[in-house]
Formats: C-alpha cells, structure tokens, sequence
C-alpha cells in the first residue's frame, strides 16, 4: 500500500465514523390535546328533571301556555339568552315566572280569541295558572347551584354532551356543552341542559361554552 493509499483510507474511515456517530433525530411526539387546560377539575352533575304536566291539561282542549315547550321565552331563549346561573330560592322563583308570564300571556290571548274552544276553561288568575303548570322541581340551595346551557342542533338524532368544570384557585365554572347531531335528517332538536351541581357562592364566575345559540 502506498502512501496516497493510506491517507485515503484514513479519510474514509473518519468520514464513516462521522457518519454513524450522528445523534439520529427523534421523530416529533403528536400533540396532546387537552380540552380543558389545568387548574379546571371535573366535577359531577345531575340533571334537573321536571315533572310531566297532567294529561287534564294537555288533552283538548287543554290549557293553552301551559306547556313549556309551546313557550318562544322557552325554546328561543329570550329571557335569558338560554344561559343561566341560579344560586339563589329568589333567582329561582324570578326564573320560573319570567316564563310562565309568558304563558300566561298565551292563555288569555286563546281564551279571547277562540272563546268556543275554551268554554269549559276558567279565567283562572295568574297564581292559579302557575300553580297548575309549573313543572320546575323544587330545589335546596343551599346545596345545589342550577346552570342551563341552551343548544341546538339538526339531524336524525340530536344528543348534547354535558361537562362541567371547576377551578377553585380562580374561583370559576365552566359548563360545556357539545352537540351530537346524527344522520340527514331536518328534524330540529333543542335542549335547555338545565343540571344542578354542588353549589357556588356568588363569588364564583361561571363561563358557558359550546351552546348553539339561535339569533
């Protein structure tokens, strides 16, 4: 072997060992999704189950205003914009009549209107009214905080995951709500995803996020 022989074996050694001595670049993790970001927990609810209004007034010719799903302040949101935090018997009872006032308006507009149809029908009083169709549970705050997140959505089926979340350092609630629609269909599907949850003091901001809300 002669001596340009040698230093160019030399070099090719160094070379290949340049080469396999790389560090080899790792592939790049995937993301991790984290949807609610820390210091957020997860906490439990219950949804707030209304009672079935009696079929006396439902059937013909029923009490007009008196089921909450014929009620636009009901299904369009326009008392309160479909989201609510209720704390307090007062938010509560405000809640409850900011509704039914509607209804109640309903009524009397059916009893004047189609006076033939609502013969057997009284001219009952608001009270009255409100004693009959009121659906809502009784509720205990002093252990319990009423949230509702209104959603919408389109489909064969409309289903609405429910979350709620809870950062204690910042004093805040987060109800989410994600709507699941199903097939082709046009059929509209609404929810007031009303849940009770352990209750929150006034100090306490409750954020909502994820509702359809309608114009």
């Amino acid at each position: 072997m002669n001596k340009h022989t040698s230093v160019l074996s030399i070099l090719l050694l160094l070379l290949l060992g340049a080469c396999t001595s790389q560090t080899p670049i790792p592939s790049p993790s995937p993301p991790t999704v984290t949807a609610v970001p820390p210091p957020y927990v997860e906490i439990g609810y219950e949804d707030l189950r209304l009672r079935e209004l009696g079929q006396d007034l439902l059937t013909d010719p029923g009490m007009p205003g008196c089921d909450l799903r014929d009620l636009p302040a009901f299904n369009w949101k326009l008392v309160d914009a479909g989201q609510v935090a209720i704390r307090t018997q007062e938010e509560y009872a405000l809640h409850i009549n900011s509704l039914y006032s509607e209804g109640y308006v309903v009524f009397q507009e059916n009893l004047a209107a189609f006076p033939d149809t609502y013969q057997s029908v009284p001219n009952y009083g608001y009270d009255e009214f409100l004693d009959m169709c009121n659906v809502f549970p009784e509720v205990d705050f002093s252990q319990k905080t009423i949230l509702g997140n209104h959603a919408s959505g389109t489909g064969c089926s409309v289903d609405f995951e429910k979350h709620v979340y809870r950062d204690e350092n910042n004093k805040r609630v987060l109800y989410t709500v994600e709507v699941i629609e199903e097939g082709l269909c046009e059929m509209y599907g609404w929810s007031r995803n009303l849940i009770t949850i352990d209750s929150v003091s006034s100090d306490y901001r409750v954020e909502f996020v994820g509702s359809s809300l309608d114009d």
